[in-house]
């Protein structure tokens, strides 16, 4: 079912503000657009024959897939925007880890957000629950719909239809797909039927399966037309096995190498376990996944990096 301008009550526990300045404008009713509205239309879903978790996303803003996606393997999916707090993403995951609900993890998140009007926020959890919201302030046209395994939103939006082409697009593509594909043909649909209203600029997709690191996490950043660019680097990557972006391959998830290993790395061998969460030791040889603004690349760097894949984990040759 397809609603837009819900809202719900919310408290005054959470005080990690996300841009003060922005925070301050909402309290007095004052919306300055551009500074960190995440104008945006996104879905987040879990495929019921795999398992798999993922989101993807995208916006007339720059680099929507740093703050508004968040996927952990076997607890859920997130996706976080409008007058976006991140903070959200990380905390809803923490509550479906707890073993709260879709529901129920979204309704405590937002009882702990000081301006929950100005939030929208996609939701579903490893069962296959999901929910939507969005706050009462969200510019318009704005909403979203939810339904067993997907919850998709949008904020100003040329009309509801970006919205109703994506869960049409998602619930057309057989489960057991290419999750990844299936969410990217999702934004297609939705960029087809109208969109952002204020034009085009980013787009991501990010995937997880089993283990703590993506199964796929891939970004456009600023490019005139992002979905078709996400869509440009997804097939690419999936038509080189063992060449293609850093952890973005079947082939390699689980440690297993494919094609050549970059000569730094040979030797190396994958753990036993799935590694410990927390900051990787100095001096541990990392791939570090990255996209600029037209396309994606991969490199071998240093420790001490954000975003980063131990190449004892996913290795694939560059």
């Amino acid at each position: 079912m397809l609603t837009s301008g819900s809202a719900a009550e919310g408290g005054d526990v959470d005080r990690r503000s996300w841009a003060p300045h922005v925070e301050r404008s909402a309290a007095k009713g004052v919306a300055r657009r551009g500074r960190a509205a995440c104008a945006t239309f996104s879905i987040a879903a879990r495929d019921t024959a795999t398992g798999m978790l993922g989101v993807a996303v995208s916006s007339k803003a720059l680099a929507v897939g740093a703050i508004c996606p968040f996927v952990r393997a076997r607890v859920g999916a997130v996706a976080t925007q409008a007058w976006v707090n991140p903070f959200l993403g990380p905390r809803i995951l923490d509550l479906l880890e707890a073993g709260k609900s879709a529901e129920e993890a979204l309704r405590r998140a937002l009882a702990g957000e000081r301006y929950p009007a100005y939030r929208q926020l996609n939701v579903v959890d490893a069962q296959g629950r999901s929910a939507t919201f969005t706050g009462a302030k969200t510019d318009p046209w704005c909403g979203g719909c939810h339904g067993d395994g997907y919850a998709i939103a949008g904020n100003i939006l040329v009309s509801e239809d970006t919205v109703a082409a994506m869960e049409a697009s998602f619930l057309a593509s057989p489960a057991g797909a290419d999750l990844a594909a299936r969410l990217i043909g999702a934004l297609e649909a939705g960029q087809a039927a109208g969109g952002d209203a204020r034009g085009r600029q980013s787009a991501a997709v990010i995937v997880a399966n089993r283990t703590l690191m993506p199964y796929i996490d891939l970004r456009v950043d600023d490019h005139p037309d992002p979905v078709v660019e996400l869509r440009r680097i997804y097939d690419g990557a999936r038509g080189r096995p063992g060449r293609g972006l850093a952890g973005v391959l079947p082939g390699a998830v689980g440690g297993r190498v494919r094609g050549r290993t970059p000569r730094g790395l040979r030797g190396l061998k994958p753990p036993r376990t799935e590694p410990a969460r927390g900051p990787d030791p100095p001096g541990r040889p990392v791939l570090l996944v990255h996209s600029s603004s037209a396309r994606g690349s991969a490199a071998v760097l240093p420790s001490a990096a954000s975003r980063i894949i131990p190449v004892d984990t996913n290795i694939c040759s560059l």
